[in-house]
């Protein structure tokens, strides 16, 4: 069965924050996992460039989901991560 995907690359940034945040990370933090300058990994939060297909694997095993979660591919792990996390969000907005 073919499937059409569509990349959203609002979702890939906004998840990119909400995770970083969730695990209370700086973008230097993450900058630093990727061994990449911190002004690099904020490009990827606001979406004027994009990471490699190596950092997104990177990135992911660093906050512990799945690169089909970053790239809003959802599985039900997946998406049960995802609605913790926003519930946690919501209920702290400061984070």
């Amino acid at each position: 069965m073919e499937r059409n995907c569509v990349f959203d690359r609002q979702a890939f940034c906004r998840k990119l924050r909400n995770l970083r945040q969730y695990y209370g990370l700086s973008q230097q933090d993450l900058a630093d996992c990727l061994r990449i300058d911190r002004s690099t990994y904020a490009s990827y939060e606001i979406g004027r460039s994009m990471p490699s297909l190596e950092s997104i694997k990177r990135i992911a095993e660093f906050l512990h989901v799945s690169s089909d979660f970053l790239l809003d591919i959802h599985s039900e792990q997946d998406q049960a991560v995802e609605d913790k996390m926003n519930r946690i969000l919501k209920r702290f907005p400061n984070l």
